[in-house]
């Protein structure tokens, strides 16, 4: 390795110490990786198996209802009309005096 990175590419001794050292900090880092991978799996598979979590929370979580805010061309959305009918009171009730 020594040899091809002097001979073959030129790098000097010093860029050499200094790749070598890198290639160890790449492994090391990637080897620190794997390990938090390999705990985010663990703590997923824990959260999943525990089917009794959501039961017994201090706060119900409710899904969010998802409305569509752009309506296509002849399509009736009232989920939309409502949002449009209730920022015109709004925005009514924001100029009265």
């Amino acid at each position: 390795m020594i040899l091809k990175l002097t001979r073959e590419l030129g790098v000097n001794l010093a860029g050499v110490e200094i790749i070598l050292n890198m290639r160890d900090r790449m492994s090391a880092m990637e080897k620190e990786v794997q390990a938090f991978m390999e705990f985010v799996r663990g703590q997923v598979v824990t959260y999943e198996a525990d089917a009794s979590r959501g039961q017994n929370a201090m706060v119900r979580v409710v899904p969010p209802r998802l409305i569509r805010s752009l309506s296509r061309q002849g399509e009736h959305h009232p989920a939309a009309e409502s949002n449009q009918s209730h920022s015109s009171q709004l925005s009514a009730a924001s100029r009265k005096p």
